[in-house]
């Protein structure tokens, strides 16, 4: 994972529920809509409410654990600037920013 400035990662959001509950959320409930839902190799997704980023992470880095050759649009949304700035600052650190569009 690269290493980010000081001042990109300190708008990062920690969210311990987030943290918690995202494996069994990614288990349970998305990766048997998620995957399925993948049309000749491409997959769009819109996510409300994404939050810090630790949902948008923990989802893309399991679709590309499960197939690195899936074209991904991923289309996280929410009104909080500082949320949004999370999330960004999470894609780039771990070099996902290239599959989260705006």
């Amino acid at each position: 994972m690269p290493s980010l400035p000081e001042s990109e990662t300190s708008v990062i959001i920690e969210s311990p529920g987030a943290e918690k509950n995202k494996g069994p959320i990614w288990d349970i409930v998305l990766k048997p809509i998620v995957l399925p839902a993948v049309t000749n190799g491409k997959l769009k997704v819109l996510e409300l409410a994404a939050g810090s980023g630790v949902h948008t992470q923990h989802f893309l880095s399991s679709i590309l654990d499960d197939d690195k050759n899936i074209d991904i649009e991923w289309h996280p949304s929410d009104p909080d600037p500082a949320s949004r700035a999370s999330l960004n600052a999470r894609a780039k650190l771990a070099v996902m920013e290239k599959y989260i569009l705006p």
